[in-house]
């Protein structure tokens, strides 16, 4: 009997992207042995550098495709934590996230938000990802070899069976002909102390506590490709908005400015497809990176199985 060979797949990147692709792939199916390139001193990604919460934030079914999208991905989200929470046990925690807010449109969104001292409030489950210790154990989990070289064309690839472009934002670089943009991303971060993680949007302003790593966040802004003032300022006015609602937070000056660049498509949808012939591309997920990572794996992964 001959032995059935294995299919050679090369992934480009290290972020949520192509380590959740890698342990989507992987689970799917035997017939293919996996290589990730990346470099983090010339292409670093951006994964570390997020807020990583994810939120369903009401969003009703049948408004738009982004919507739906999101919903779908969120699904997934949930499916994929009650199958491996396990393994992940360390690495997501579900916390409270409450929505404050008042308004035409805040009541029509959520008709369930109720009465507080800040006004009204919906409060609902979400996701908090600790995204070092979770990339990191997707690693571990992933049986593929990993080499650390720059690639800078897919033509350096042609050695391979299939290319999975999971590189972020350089996927606008690689594939110019995407309609696609870089856009900036940045967040006020320090470190403090509360009881318990949460998740708080008040006015339009996210506050964010990790409890593990006793990390604050406020933020996070977007910007043009490269972060200007106006970023600084959208925080700094998030954190005299937040203050003026007596949170006991530490002194501006107390807090470092991170930042990074996130890959937009058009009208934010993101992007998982065959870009031609057994090259395949994987972004575009804007400021929802730990939410689309999982529907896009889950459904790259199939559409390459049943094709080989």
């Amino acid at each position: 009997m001959t032995k059935k060979v294995k299919k050679s797949c090369v992934v480009i990147g290290d972020g949520v992207a192509a380590n959740t692709f890698i342990f989507y792939l992987l689970k799917a199916t035997s017939d293919i042995e996996v290589t990730q390139f990346f470099n983090e001193s010339l292409f670093p990604k951006s994964s570390i550098k997020s807020t990583a919460i994810v939120a369903n934030r009401n969003v009703p079914d049948g408004i738009s495709e982004y919507g739906d999208l999101l919903n779908k991905s969120f699904i997934e989200l949930e499916r994929f934590y009650e199958k491996y929470k396990q393994q992940f046990f360390d690495d997501i925690e579900i916390i409270t996230h409450r929505e404050y807010g008042n308004g035409v449109d805040y009541h029509r969104k959520y008709p369930q938000a109720q009465r507080s001292k800040y006004g009204y409030v919906y409060s609902e489950d979400a996701y908090l990802f600790y995204p070092e210790e979770y990339l990191k154990r997707l690693r571990s989990l992933n049986q593929n070899t990993r080499v650390e070289k720059a690639i800078c064309d897919y033509g350096q690839l042609s050695d391979y069976d299939l290319v999975v472009d999971c590189s972020g934002h350089y996927l606008k670089y690689f594939n110019p002909a995407l309609d696609s943009k870089v856009t900036s991303g940045a967040y006020l971060s320090t470190r403090f102390d509360f009881k318990h993680s949460f998740s708080i949007t008040m006015d339009h302003c996210n506050l964010i506590f990790r409890k593990k790593y006793n990390q604050l966040i406020i933020g996070s802004s977007t910007g043009n490709e490269i972060i200007a003032m106006k970023d600084f300022e959208h925080l700094k006015a998030s954190f005299k908005t937040l203050k003026e609602y007596d949170f006991e937070l530490p002194s501006f000056s107390e807090f470092d400015l991170v930042r990074s660049f996130r890959h937009k498509m058009i009208k934010r949808l993101p992007v998982w497809k065959e870009f031609s012939d057994n090259v395949y591309v994987n972004g575009g997920y804007f400021k929802n990176g730990y939410q689309f990572s999982l529907l896009a794996a889950k459904e790259l992964s199939e559409m390459i199985v049943e094709k080989i």
